[in-house]
């Protein structure tokens, strides 16, 4: 018989111990979620459902709408994630849903671990790609898989050219992301509380690479792991520093690749084929697609939301729930 249960921040253990039975990302870890937690204060905790011998998790938030509340997955690549295809699992949501009367909900398929039957056809909606580095091959076959750009880029790389003692690096990361973000005007998504940053980069399955020039810490990048795949997390460098994000990015899949990480996330682009998408595809990764589960679960309170905020109730391209759209 097919059941869910909520399992809590403040039961670390139980968080754990179901992660442990299913492949998942860094985005799953109970870690990656209480750090979040310190920015955002809105209630998370894992989802996890057990099936006829399938298991299956994701990391959710809920979010107040009026008197109600609705639910999403968090920041980054976690998502749906589970141990087989499981055709009928979007019935365990609607429970959940009915249960703590939620709206509606924004839940991702994980693109690594997720399945297609998660979720009903007409709920999902490919949302992005992003793109992954097999790090099962040969460095040498890596190498030869790189953009001829990429490889003249990468022309004076070599094993020491980055540091990675934490303390300083987190420091510098701390201080810098801030900027980093508002120069880039990114969304309001990607803004962290300095809690939140220095929680991140205290995890034990996190890593930092930093590049100077002329004595001084230029850029550093964040990468986040599991025994089952590496994220690219964030990277934040000072005005001036920008190009050192491809060495970076190449010093962390040789040491990827020592801890025998089978795979390296380096995320997708702002839309579909952008310059960030493609300047990540060059590094020789291939696309994976992305989707979410678009799911209104009290139609009538969704449409009320929907004519209060002026949006329409029955687009599902766009944003959404639509009612929050910007």
């Amino acid at each position: 018989m097919a059941a869910g249960r909520i399992i809590s921040l403040q039961a670390r253990s139980e968080w754990e111990r179901a992660l442990d039975a299913v492949p998942h990302m860094f985005g799953h870890t109970w870690g990656f979620a209480h750090a979040q937690s310190l920015t955002r204060g809105d209630r998370s905790f894992l989802y996890e459902m057990r099936g006829d011998g399938v298991r299956a998790v994701c990391p959710l938030v809920e979010r107040p709408v009026d008197d109600r509340r609705d639910i999403a997955t968090p920041y980054g690549f976690s998502g749906l994630a589970g141990t087989a295809a499981w055709p009928g699992l979007e019935g365990l949501l609607a429970e959940l849903a009915s249960r703590r009367r939620y709206v509606a909900g924004y839940i991702t398929v994980n693109p690594l671990f997720g399945d297609e039957s998660y979720g009903a056809p007409k709920e999902r909606h490919l949302t992005n790609h992003t793109y992954t580095l097999d790090l099962t091959q040969d460095l040498e076959i890596l190498h030869s898989n790189l953009s001829t750009n990429r490889k003249r880029q990468l022309r004076d790389w070599r094993p020491d050219l980055h540091e990675s003692y934490r303390e300083p690096l987190a420091d510098f990361f701390v201080d810098a992301y801030p900027p980093f973000i508002a120069r880039k005007s990114a969304a309001s998504y990607y803004r962290f509380s300095e809690r939140t940053l220095a929680a991140i980069c205290a995890l034990p399955n996190v890593f930092l690479l930093g590049a100077r020039a002329h004595g001084r810490l230029e850029a550093v990048s964040v990468f986040g792991y599991t025994r089952h795949a590496a994220d690219f997390l964030f990277n934040a460098s000072l005005p001036g520093g920008e190009h050192h994000s491809t060495s970076l990015i190449w010093s962390a899949v040789h040491r990827l690749v020592e801890l025998s990480v089978p795979v390296l996330n380096l995320g997708g682009g702002t839309s579909q084929g952008d310059s960030l998408a493609e300047y990540k595809r060059r590094f020789g990764a291939r696309p994976r697609p992305m989707y979410a589960l678009k799911t209104v679960y009290d139609p009538l309170a969704y449409a009320d939301l929907c004519r209060r905020a002026g949006r329409d109730p029955n687009v599902r391209d766009g944003f959404f729930p639509a009612y929050r759209s910007p």
